[in-house]
């Protein structure tokens, strides 16, 4: 049987940590859960997950910082932003920074599995209606 791809996931808020675990745990291996941008790196560079589902806004350092430091440590760690945002800077901004997918939380349970599955499979996802073109 083929290993699972091992996630690491990102948010302040225990609701949403849970729903997403719940939404991938049938499919991926949810190796650790954390709810600051500090807690994140240590557990992306501690775990080498495939993927790291994180929000933007958390304690300590926001997910576009670590996405920022993870990429300067040439981490091989996939990067999908998971927000409340739809700003089209911020979009633009994250792709900058090395991000895979940006998926708003309005429609993770329709898009996320989806998502990560086309980022897999090295094809970057916007949730669609998001505008991101510069």
């Amino acid at each position: 049987m083929p290993e699972r791809t091992r996630i690491v996931l990102a948010d302040d808020h225990d609701a949403t940590l849970e729903r997403v675990r719940l939404l991938l745990c049938d499919r991926f291996d949810v190796v650790a859960a954390v709810h600051d941008g500090l807690s994140l790196l240590d557990a992306v560079t501690r775990l080498k997950p495939d993927l790291a589902v994180i929000d933007i806004a958390m304690p300590g350092l926001t997910g576009l910082e670590v996405t920022s430091e993870l990429k300067r440590r040439r981490c091989p760690t996939l990067i999908l932003i998971l927000t409340v945002s739809d700003d089209p800077d911020v979009v633009r901004e994250a792709f900058a920074l090395g991000v895979s997918g940006y998926v708003v939380k309005a429609f993770m349970v329709l898009e996320l599995v989806t998502a990560i599955d086309q980022i897999l499979r090295g094809q970057p996802f916007v949730s669609p209606g998001v505008c991101h073109e510069a």
